[in-house]
C-alpha cells in the first residue's frame, strides 16, 4: 500500500512538474496566503485569462468588425469575468451571467437575491418587473453588471492597473469631498474601490439609459439641458474635461433593457438626477506633474469638444421646446457645434445664455405639454407625437 502511495505521489509530482514546464505558474497576490494559493492555481488552471497588462481588455482590435473577430472578442471578455466571479462573490457582488460564451447581453444570476423594489439614492429608481428587464447590454469589455447581497443593482468597471493613469486619477479627484459636496458635480457615485489582479475596479450604482425615458413637458427639457450644461461648466472650472460625453450620460431610473417597449414618462421631473459616466478619455491639468494628462493632450481642445458633444447629444430633443418660447435657442446650439470657430461659446457662456433665455419662462410655460418628440437638425422639421404617453407606475419620491 505504501509503495502504491509513493508511486502515485511521484506520478502526481511528475505531472505537476511537466505541467509547470509547459505553463509556468504565476503568483496571484490577493488577500492572505491561502487566498493567493487558490487564485494562483485557478489562474493557472484557466490558462491566465487576466493579467495586469491593460491590453488584456482589448485583445482584438479589428477596424472592419469582422464577425469572427467579434465572437472571439466577446468570448474573451466573458471568460475574464467568469474567472473573477468567485472573487466578486466574496466581496458581496453576484455578477450577471452571459447565457453563452460569446453573448453580448448579461442577465441576473439565478442565485442572486431578489432585487430591491424601492431603492433610494445613490441607487436608481426601479422600473423593472421581469428578469429579462434587467438585461445589461454593453460592448465594453471593462464593464460588467452585478447585484449585491442587499438586492441593489450595480456595475463593476476595471479602471487601471496603475495610480498614475489619467482616468483613475481623475476619478479619485472627482470623488473627493471638494467635488462631491457641490450639487453641480453630477458624476456617477463610486460605492467601492477594489484592487485585484493588478487592476483597480470601481463599483457604481447601475443607472438607466436616457433613451428609455420620455419627455412630456417643457420644464423637463429645460432641466435636462441646464443640468448637463451646468455639470460640464463645473468640470471645466475645475480644469477637467470629460472629452467623450457622447452617450456617457445616465439617469437615476432603471427602466429595463427591452428597447422595443414603449418609453416611460413621469421619470424626468424635479427629482430626476443625471450623471456623467466613463472618464476613460478625461483630460486635465495635473499640478503634481505640471502637465496636461489624458486623451486629447490639450485642455482648450478638450473643452471645445465637450461643448460640441453637449450640442450633439441634446439638440434633437431640446429644440422641441419650440422657437415660440426660446427663439434664440437654435442659434446657441448651432454655435456650440463648431470646435474650430473662434466664436464657439465656452461651457460657462452656454450655461449663462441658456439660463438667461429660460428666465422669461413662466410656470405655465414650464408645464406646457410637448407636442413634438424629435427635431431634425438637418432640415429643421419636427416629428410629432403620435402615440399615447405611457406613464411609469407610481413610485416614492427621492429623498
Amino acid at each position: 500500500m505504501t509503495s502504491k502511495l509513493v508511486v502515485a505521489t511521484s506520478s502526481l509530482g511528475a505531472l505537476v512538474v511537466i505541467a509547470a514546464a509547459f505553463r509556468p505558474p504565476r503568483i496571484v497576490k490577493i488577500g492572505g496566503f491561502w487566498c493567493s494559493v487558490y487564485w494562483s492555481f485557478r489562474s493557472w488552471a484557466w490558462n491566465y485569462p487576466i493579467s495586469s497588462d491593460e491590453s488584456v481588455w482589448e485583445p482584438y482590435n479589428d477596424p472592419d468588425c469582422n464577425p469572427r473577430t467579434l465572437v472571439k472578442f466577446f468570448e474573451h471578455r466573458n471568460r475574464i469575468w467568469d474567472f473573477m466571479r468567485p472573487f466578486f462573490a466574496s466581496r458581496g457582488y453576484d455578477l450577471y451571467v452571459a447565457r453563452c460564451s460569446a453573448e453580448l447581453e448579461q442577465y441576473p444570476s439565478p442565485t442572486s437575491v431578489e432585487p430591491q423594489k424601492a431603492p433610494s439614492y445613490p441607487y436608481a429608481r426601479q422600473f423593472c418587473n421581469l428578469n429579462e428587464d434587467f438585461m445589461f447590454h454593453t460592448i465594453k469589455p471593462r464593464a460588467w453588471a452585478a447585484r449585491d447581497r442587499r438586492g441593489y443593482e450595480v456595475v463593476i468597471k476595471a479602471i487601471s492597473n496603475e495610480d498614475a493613469t489619467p482616468e483613475l486619477r481623475a476619478l479619485r479627484f472627482l470623488q473627493s469631498n471638494e467635488i462631491l459636496d457641490d450639487p453641480r458635480a453630477r458624476i456617477i457615485p463610486i460605492l467601492d474601490w477594489i484592487d485585484a489582479f493588478g487592476h483597480t475596479f470601481i463599483v457604481m450604482p447601475r443607472w438607466g439609459d436616457l433613451e428609455r425615458a420620455d419627455f412630456v413637458t417643457v420644464g423637463e427639457l429645460v432641466r435636462y439641458f441646464h443640468d448637463l450644461a451646468e455639470t460640464v461648466a463645473f468640470l471645466h472650472s475645475k480644469g477637467i474635461s470629460h472629452s467623450d460625453i457622447g452617450m456617457n450620460v445616465v439617469m437615476d431610473a432603471q427602466t429595463g433593457g427591452q428597447f422595443s417597449a414603449p418609453k416611460l414618462a413621469g421619470l424626468r421631473g424635479p427629482e430626476c438626477r443625471y450623471a456623467l459616466i466613463d472618464f476613460g478619455c478625461a483630460t486635465f491639468y495635473s499640478e503634481d506633474d505640471g502637465k496636461v494628462l489624458g486623451w486629447r493632450g490639450s485642455l482648450e481642445a478638450s473643452f471645445k469638444a465637450d461643448v460640441s458633444w453637449l450640442s450633439w447629444l441634446t439638440i434633437s430633443r431640446v429644440m422641441c421646446i419650440g422657437s415660440d418660447l426660446l427663439p434664440d435657442l437654435e442659434a446657441l446650439l448651432r454655435a456650440m457645434e463648431d470646435v474650430d470657430s473662434p466664436t464657439q461659446p465656452t461651457s460657462a457662456d452656454v450655461l449663462q445664455r441658456f439660463d438667461a433665455m429660460c428666465a422669461t419662462l413662466t410656470t405655465s410655460d414650464m408645464e406646457k405639454p410637448l407636442s413634438a418628440v424629435f427635431w431634425n437638425e438637418h432640415d429643421g422639421t419636427y416629428r410629432m407625437r403620435t402615440k399615447d404617453i405611457v406613464y411609469a407606475p407610481p413610485y416614492p419620491p427621492t429623498s
